[in-house]
Parts: C-alpha cells; structure tokens; sequence
C-alpha cells in the first residue's frame, strides 16, 4: 500500500523513499567492498616487496659450498651453502651487447673502491655516496668483470650495466663477507644450463647470445681506431658525433658487409652450377 510524507514545500511517494534507502545500501556495500580490495592490494604489494630481500631457498645445482651461481633472465645470484641451499640475491645484470655467460672466479676483494672508467672520464674515489662501485667490489680473474654494490637502487633486477653484476650495497657486504678467494662464479642465462659449466675448467666471458661476437668485435675495432687517432674511446665517440664522420665509418662497414654477401652469393651460385653439371653427366 502506498502512503505519503508530507514536507513543508514538497509531497514524496513511500516507493520512491524505499528506493533511495536501497541505493544507499547498495553504495555502502560497493564501498565496503572497494575498501577490502585495496587493502588486499596494499598487502599483496607489500609482500612482494619482502620477496626482493635476500634469503636462503632450497636449490640443488650439484656443485660445492662456496659457488656462486649467476643466472641471467632470472636477475638472481646464488650463493651456494651446501646440503641443497643456497642464498638468493637481486642483481642487475649486462645489457643485451655485453650479456655473457662462463665459468671464471674471485681473483680480488676490495672495501670501498676506486672507479676508473675506461673512458677516459676522471676517477672517482671510494667510499663516497656516488661511487658507482658501491661499497664492496669482488673483481672476477683478470678482466675488468666485476660483483660490485651500487648507489642506483632502482636499477636492480634490470639488464643495465657493462657486464659487470650489480648488488644492493647490503648484499654485497653480505656476500663479501662470506665468499673466498678463488670461489668459483658460473653465470648462465638458464639454470638448466649449468651442466655446461659442470666442469673445474676456466672458460671466461663468453657470449650469451649468437649475434654478440660480431658487436664485441666491432668494439674491437672502434677501441682501435680511437687509439689510432690518440683519443679515448669517449672523446673518439663524441668527435664521430660531431664531425659528421660517424656516417663515412658507418658506410665502410655496411659496404663491407655487402662484399661479404656478394661473395657468399657468387660462392652459392658456382656451387650450384657444378651440382647441376655433375646431374647432368650422371644421367
């Protein structure tokens, strides 16, 4: 049954109050709702972020206590501690040009290093906040390759650096203080690869995908041309820039590029000819 409230100016319906009382309720519950969802969120997005910390999970890679383990896609090195554990860290690791896989080992350990860049730029002492080296630096046999800490933060877990292994500053006083001389390092893009690297043999930075030595060697050849010209690699590559004769050396290669083509063309071509000659005299 239908019944009316009277207001001063105005005259409104039963059914139209029922209404308004339902939408109200309605927009409680989606509220509360909304609520629940967020705070769920916060949560879910709060434990992700404990997961970044280092901490020991249980990996069985069959190689001895005290190796360490790099493992490209994943952003993540292992510490090996025997009995099927190892701790986990975060780490940035080389852009696509300068990823690389291999077995090698710690040669030296230094708190607080200097920075040299290689090019040319003027060094940068340790222990001060920008040092890019970090606080800790495990530098791998005898080549510029180094586990090093950073001030960057962000840039971990990302495909960043020159080839060398990035580490939050507290991760990598934590492995500093564990690792030994000599340790072996494998790094691999797969965990699956490690069988490779299975052997006590040293192999160095190798390449971590096919077309990398054709880049590596083409650094090669711009590292030779700048001491050519008596300049670092940094002042050769600012003087291409400007000078214009970025496009000349461009030219040289892609003209020597397409030599080699020809010649596997005319090489591809001839064979072809004596197989269809040797068809020919067989019948």
């Amino acid at each position: 049954m239908l019944f009316t409230i009277a207001f001063p100016s105005t005259r409104v319906s039963g059914a139209f109050m029922l209404r308004l009382l339902l939408l109200a309720l309605a927009s409680v519950i989606a509220l509360g709702s909304y609520s629940e969802t967020a705070d769920a969120k916060k949560r879910k997005w709060k434990k992700k972020r404990v997961s970044y910390k280092a901490r020991v999970v249980e990996v069985n890679f069959g190689l001895p206590k005290g190796t360490i383990v790099i493992v490209n896609w994943q952003r993540r090195l292992y510490y090996t501690l025997g009995n099927g554990k190892a701790k986990r860290y975060r780490v940035a690791v080389g852009e696509r040009d300068e990823l690389w896989t291999g077995r090698t080992f710690i040669s030296m350990m230094r708190e607080n290093p200097d920075w040299h860049p290689v090019d040319g730029s003027p060094m940068v002492e340790g222990g001060k906040p920008g040092n890019p080296l970090g606080k800790r630096a495990l530098y791998l046999d005898w080549s510029l390759l180094r586990i090093h800490g950073t001030p960057y933060r962000r840039s971990i877990g990302g495909s960043v650096s020159n080839g060398c292994i990035r580490m939050y500053n507290e991760d990598v006083i934590d492995l500093a203080n564990r690792v030994h001389l000599g340790a072996p390092v494998i790094a691999v893009n797969r965990i699956r690869d490690i069988w490779k690297f299975r052997e006590d043999k040293f192999t160095g930075k190798l390449p971590a995908w096919k077309g990398q030595v054709a880049v590596w060697k083409e650094q090669d050849r711009e590292m030779a041309r700048a001491r050519k010209r008596g300049m670092t690699l940094r002042d050769y590559r600012r003087w291409l820039k400007t000078s214009g004769a970025r496009r000349r050396v461009a030219g040289s290669t892609v003209s020597r590029s397409r030599r080699a083509r020809s010649r596997r063309a005319t090489v591809r071509r001839a064979n072809t000819r004596r197989s269809g000659y040797r068809r020919i005299r067989r019948r």
